[in-house]
């Protein structure tokens, strides 16, 4: 019991809690109550307009190196997303490429998962590119896919049902 308490107690639980949870909520709270709630009825245009346009946004294309070039731990997996999104502005979407060991699906407690938002490149009409890396941190037989998210610039990335978008 001496030799754990140090690491597992309340007072850390409490502190990581304040820092990882009630402090970024305030923070939100604060940022969407000011100005007799302006953020938040910002907040809400936007979902709706975010909400009417996702059925038309589709991951038209991926390209990565060939499969039968091996990535070693420590190098880069390179991946090139072409996102088609009418009326949808680059900056809110959150494109992002995840890996894992081959046959576990992203996202399944217990696996490694890693994940890397990819940046936006450049634009051609609806159809927008976005580029990005990932190092190799395990290894093995691996796999990656790609996913879209709602992302406001000013209040951050958004987990709505039915807004995701996977590449199959």
């Amino acid at each position: 019991m001496t030799k754990i308490c140090p690491v597992f107690n309340t007072n850390r639980m409490v502190a990581e809690y304040f820092q990882r949870f009630y402090l970024p909520s305030y923070r939100r709270y604060s940022l969407l109550s000011r100005e007799d709630f302006a953020g938040a009825r910002l907040l809400a245009e936007w979902k709706s307009r975010m909400q009417a346009a996702w059925p038309d946004i589709t991951i038209e294309s991926v390209e990565s190196p060939p499969e039968d070039e091996p990535l070693s731990v420590g190098s880069e997996l390179v991946v090139t997303a072409g996102i088609r999104a009418p009326g949808v502005e680059p900056d809110h979407l959150a494109v992002e490429v995840q890996f894992s060991r081959a046959g576990e699906k992203a996202g399944d407690s217990g696996g490694d998962t890693h994940v890397s938002r990819l940046s936006f490149d450049h634009r051609d009409g609806d159809l927008l590119t976005y580029k990005g890396g990932m190092e190799c941190v395990i290894s093995g037989r691996l796999g990656f896919t790609v996913r879209i998210l709602p992302t406001h610039p000013r209040f951050g990335t958004m987990l709505e049902p039915g807004l995701v978008c996977w590449w199959e």
